[in-house]
């Protein structure tokens, strides 16, 4: 074979350097491969072998020069000290020589080869395969010949780690996909279920307080003490029950009759929930400060209910001292992140998640009235709009909340 010069060594360099990065396609690669080992060089034919690790074996994939079904497959078991070491300890690219005598045979006897060459290719530190080189004239591989080789198998290394880089982030993605998707068809089924579930129980509720009603109208005369006091209780606790069927009923409706996102001035909506309270908040001789607040893209009705349920839940745990609130805020890239701190009886550390899930209590009704799913909506219509919600509660008196909601593009903190 005529010797490599110089400018055809730096051609070849170019056009191994020019090969694609990301084929995307793992068969192309190995073809890839096989195709410039025998074209780069001549006279030569070329396979590609793929390791199964579970199996123990190194099968044939891709082949140059002759055809694939002329190359043996290699077991695991076959190899020589050598050549082991070469493929699963050694760090050296290239190995020579094949020794016919000791070395396993590759390739179908009636086929003679005079020179042969294996370079191990490892993808992330794993053994992928071997690249099987061979020549049919007696001509020994040079150094210019190995430089090239071994800049060809760096190239398709590269090329094999993207590869496998991206089939893993593909199977990433997809199982994300598959996650997400089963997880919107569970919350559709648990909002279908909450929904039919609270409506449907609704009408027996009504009709079990109605038979109660008219039993202690007719009859509450003729009845002791006793059954008066029975009657009470019962009455008392369908209302209750009422109450936390109509919570889950718009606990349920969230997503479903969530409205579109529109411009909302936050301070106009704490006015509008100041009016709402107005009589709790003089009631408790509350005091609630906050500067302009933020311009947001949100569901008006539902920020209204966000904000008013937890100015609620200050006023209600307020403790012995007049009740202070303070609200407060900072922009967190896209979104508005607010703070609700207030000076009531807090909430324990070991509490501040279970707060949010649904009909969770750490009082008793009769200490402090109520679903126990208010801060549940909260967290639901915080998640909807893409934002976090958080509690934060210390030894001292007082709990602060925070959460965030998604910013006005074209105004912050101006007002309406």
């Amino acid at each position: 074979m005529k010797k490599i010069d110089r400018v055809t060594e730096l051609s070849i360099l170019y056009e191994i350097s020019s090969l694609p990065l990301r084929l995307q396609d793992l068969n192309k690669i190995i073809h890839l491969a096989c195709d410039k080992a025998t074209s780069l060089l001549g006279n030569n034919a070329a396979c590609f072998y793929i390791y199964d690790g579970d199996a123990g074996i190194f099968k044939p994939a891709a082949a140059s020069g002759l055809a694939k079904e002329l190359f043996l497959p290699l077991e695991e078991k076959d190899l020589n000290h050598s050549i082991a070491h070469h493929f699963f300890e050694d760090d050296t690219l290239l190995w020579e020589p094949y020794n016919k005598t000791t070395d396993p045979h590759l390739l179908k006897n009636e086929y003679k080869t005079k020179r042969e060459i294996i370079s191990a290719v490892r993808v992330e530190d794993e053994l992928f395969g071997f690249l099987y080189i061979l020549r049919f004239d007696d001509e020994p591989f040079d150094a210019t010949e190995k430089l090239l080789l071994a800049n060809l198998i760096n190239r398709i290394t590269i090329c094999l780690e993207n590869d496998q880089i991206l089939r893993k982030k593909e199977e990433k993605e997809s199982q994300l996909k598959a996650t997400l998707t089963e997880l919107e068809r569970s919350n559709k089924d648990l909002e279908t279920f909450a929904y039919v579930i609270s409506h449907d129980l609704q009408e027996p509720l009504r009709m079990v307080k109605s038979f109660l009603k008219l039993l202690h109208s007719r009859y509450g005369n003729q009845l002791d003490v006793n059954a008066q006091e029975y009657i009470d209780f019962a009455m008392d606790g369908s209302a209750r029950m009422q109450k936390m069927i109509k919570a889950l009923l718009d606990y349920s409706r969230i997503d479903s009759n969530g409205q579109a996102f529109e411009r909302i001035d936050c301070t106009s909506v704490m006015k509008d929930i100041e009016n709402n309270l107005m009589f709790m908040i003089k009631e408790k001789k509350a005091r609630i400060i906050y500067d302009t607040l933020p311009v947001i893209m949100a569901d008006y009705h539902q920020v209204c209910q966000l904000f008013q349920n937890i100015i609620q839940n200050s006023l209600k745990f307020a403790g012995d001292d007049p009740p202070e609130i303070s609200i407060s805020t900072s922009k967190t890239d896209d979104f508005w992140e607010f703070r609700i701190k207030d000076n009531g009886i807090g909430v324990d550390q070991q509490f501040k998640d279970r707060i949010f899930m649904i009909f969770e209590r750490l009082h008793t009704s009769k200490e402090y009235p109520g679903t126990g799913i208010g801060l549940a909506i909260c967290k639901k219509i915080v998640e909807r709009h893409g934002g976090i919600i958080r509690m934060e509660s210390g030894a001292s008196k007082g709990a602060l909340l925070y959460f965030t909601l998604p910013g006005y593009k074209n105004g912050d903190r101006e007002s309406t």
